[in-house]
């Protein structure tokens, strides 16, 4: 477990901005709780041995795709129609971050 993040409630607060989450005062420390679980998984991925895992084209990066192509792009009115979960040319969703089960 090297680089341990520790999360205070100033981090949890520049996370929540930058993922554009509004927290109230009594959140922040339910927020940094899930945060600190996401982050366990992710010790926990770091930790398997990969040493022996054989890269193929897909991981090395030069698999062939096609061409990338210029095409009109939908309008937001056609895309977000008369939704009113749609917020600055985005949707809106509630949150869904739960305790993992074990």
């Amino acid at each position: 477990m090297k680089n341990k993040i520790v999360l205070t409630d100033e981090l949890v607060k520049k996370i929540a901005h930058l993922s554009r989450i509004e927290l109230d005062v009594s959140e922040i420390s339910d927020f940094r709780d899930q945060l600190n679980t996401v982050l366990k998984y992710v010790e926990v991925m770091n930790e398997v041995d990969t040493s022996k895992i054989v890269e193929d084209l897909k991981t090395k990066g030069s698999c062939r795709l096609r061409e990338d192509t210029v095409e009109p792009s939908l309008s937001a009115k056609n895309v977000f129609g008369d939704d009113s979960r749609s917020e600055s040319g985005y949707f809106r969703v509630d949150g869904n971050l739960s305790e993992p089960e074990h």
